[in-house]
């Protein structure tokens, strides 16, 4: 398989063919997308309740020897790229520095705490400020005049049904 990696410049760089038989194998695009039929554990057919729990021990012992499988794995992968990662130009294995974060002290982080309740609370006396306004109601009068149109409006419709009935 030609994933675009020359392998056998390896045992060049890392001075031993080990390292090469504990990488994994890289995957192309055309390995990603195949479709695989997924791993049934269960003997019985799907849909039927396993009334009989004779076959759990086998089960139990396949996924055992799956997890230990993969965690061999996972121990190759990661010491492959600790040997990579050690050969990408790092020096002595230390992360890439950073700049160290400015510690502040209590009193002023407490300074900065009370400043923004402040400001929350300025914030906050602004919007009940404009929600206090007075709630705006009708006059009685108004209230009838509106009365007496709807109901000018509804005897003008049911006229109207009684004479297309």
């Amino acid at each position: 398989m030609n994933n675009g990696f020359n392998s056998s410049l390896l045992p060049a760089m890392f001075g031993s063919s080990d390292l090469v038989l504990q990488v994994p194998v890289l995957f192309t695009v055309a390995h990603v997308y195949q479709e695989t039929e997924p791993i049934n554990y269960n003997p019985l057919p799907r849909g039927k309740f396993m009334a009989n729990l004779k076959g759990l021990a086998s089960i139990v012992s396949e996924l055992r020897v799956e997890r230990t499988n993969l965690a061999s794995q996972l121990k190759r992968v990661d010491a492959a790229l600790s040997v990579l990662g050690e050969s990408t130009g790092k020096s002595n294995g230390r992360r890439s520095y950073t700049k160290p974060r400015r510690a502040l002290s209590a009193s002023a982080r407490k300074r900065i705490s009370l400043a923004q309740k402040a400001r929350w609370a300025k914030r906050a006396g602004k919007g009940q400020a404009a929600k206090t306004k007075p709630k705006r109601t009708l006059s009685p009068s108004a209230r009838r005049k509106i009365a007496a149109a709807q109901r000018a409006r509804w005897a003008k419709v049911k006229a109207q049904q009684k004479k297309a009935a």
